[in-house]
């Protein structure tokens, strides 16, 4: 399983790399760049790469925020970036208050959550700290994984219940993972080339943006 997450592996290298590029195409196409004067917080922020790597796009680490449910993530998440604000916590009470984020960012979130009393009570805690403006940054499943009963796929019409309020901006990204990874053992190159075809596509990738 670790093998599976694992940024050694050249078909999440390659997943990585076209979601990050995406999403900052996003970001400078809706004006959410620079982000050196916006709070950025990332709910289930895990070891914190993601929230981490907006470092690289001139966030300062002092303005970035994650929240996860599990201390051994959040421990990890201090060791490798301890200038970043972590905390250990349940997303449906956040610490923050009303309005404090331009960015809210959910990887792969509402997909693990099969409780919807639960998924409603976290996206009603982004919404609630997203401030006037801003939009909260998705990326999730589109598609059902047939491996895996734990998560759950989110179309669009799940994503406009949970946040009704929100203009959803989405486009499907990332290969098929299990695919991905297969071919980039073998040609590391083919990954752009399977991305060109819309049904193997997983996720969606997206900004829900605050009128």
């Amino acid at each position: 399983m670790a093998a599976r997450s694992s940024f050694a592996e050249p078909g999440n290298r390659a997943i990585v790399r076209e979601r990050d590029a995406r999403m900052r195409r996003m970001l400078v196409r809706h004006a959410y760049l620079p982000l050196r004067d916006r709070h950025v917080l990332e709910i289930g922020a895990g070891h914190g790469e993601v929230l981490g790597g907006l470092v690289a796009l001139g966030a300062p680490p002092a303005q970035l925020h994650g929240v996860d449910l599990l201390p051994g993530h959040v421990d990890e998440a201090r060791r490798r970036r301890p200038a970043i604000d972590w905390r250990c916590g349940n997303a449906e009470a956040l610490p923050w208050p009303d309005g404090r984020f331009a960015l809210v960012l959910c990887f792969t979130v509402f997909s693990s959550i099969l409780d919807p009393r639960m998924a409603r009570n976290v996206a009603r805690e982004a919404r609630r700290v997203l401030a006037p403006g801003g939009a909260v940054v998705w990326y999730d499943l589109r598609l059902p994984n047939p491996w895996n009963p734990d998560v759950r796929a989110i179309g669009r019409a799940g994503i406009r219940a949970l946040f009704p309020d929100l203009e959803p901006v989405l486009a499907s990204v990332t290969v098929v993972p299990g695919l991905a990874r297969r071919v980039a053992r073998i040609a590391p190159g083919a990954y752009r080339c399977l991305a060109a075809l819309p049904p193997l596509r997983t996720h969606w990738l997206g900004l829900l943006r605050a009128r």
